[in-house]
């Protein structure tokens, strides 16, 4: 029997040639996107929930608007807005969140050692959309459309005039598949493979090969 002592290195400590392989190692491994998926899947059976639509014949990133009676296809500009605004408003919009520290607001610890109190509440004039759906990113990728839809009608009211549900519809499902492409993309790229090899500490020997 024989003892064989190896070096080992955390990535920074790797040469650069020795790095390239390292990440080219882990690249070729595999690398998970499954939760990109899971995450984005969980928006998306959010949305048909407000708005009734159903997934695609071949694909969850593909939206059927069959739910929808021919006086609401039939629907353009800002009439479409207007039915949007009226029907789904208060689900695509929340009330500002607000937070304060208050010294009159009465509680146990202000009454006995003087500590200011925490009020939150939500504003009931002013609101906003900030991932309404699951609290995710992916929430304001699907409703983007939507929401330049209503908020940038009048300054491009001849693009808009001609908006009909359907392709509203579509344009959301469009922008959510590009950008989980993206960020499927973004987690094969070398700076994303770096930050979790040394987020993760991970060990290799002089030449880049995993410990």
């Amino acid at each position: 029997m024989k003892t064989i002592q190896t070096n080992v290195y955390q990535f920074s400590e790797l040469s650069n040639e020795a790095k390239e392989i390292a990440i080219n190692e882990f690249r070729n491994e595999g690398i998970d996107t499954s939760f990109i998926y899971d995450d984005a899947y969980k928006t998306v059976k959010q949305f048909h929930e407000i708005f009734g639509t159903k997934e695609g014949n071949n694909s969850w990133l593909d939206v059927r608007c069959n739910n929808f009676e021919d006086n609401v296809c039939n629907l353009t500009g800002i009439r479409l807005r207007t039915y949007i605004i009226n029907n789904f408003g208060s689900q695509l919009y929340k009330g500002k969140y607000y937070s304060l520290w208050s010294k009159t607001e009465k509680s146990y610890k202000h009454y006995t050692e003087g500590y200011p109190v925490l009020k939150t509440r939500y504003s009931k004039c002013i609101f906003w959309h900030s991932c309404v759906l699951t609290g995710m990113c992916y929430d304001e990728s699907l409703l983007q459309p939507i929401y330049e839809f209503i908020e940038n009608y009048k300054e491009k009211s001849d693009y808009y005039s001609y908006m009909d549900i359907e392709t509203l519809m579509n344009d959301c499902f469009e922008s959510l598949t590009k950008d989980v492409e993206s960020e499927v993309d973004a987690q094969s790229s070398d700076e994303c493979i770096i930050d979790t090899l040394e987020a993760n500490d991970y060990e290799f020997t002089e030449d880049g090969k995993r410990y």
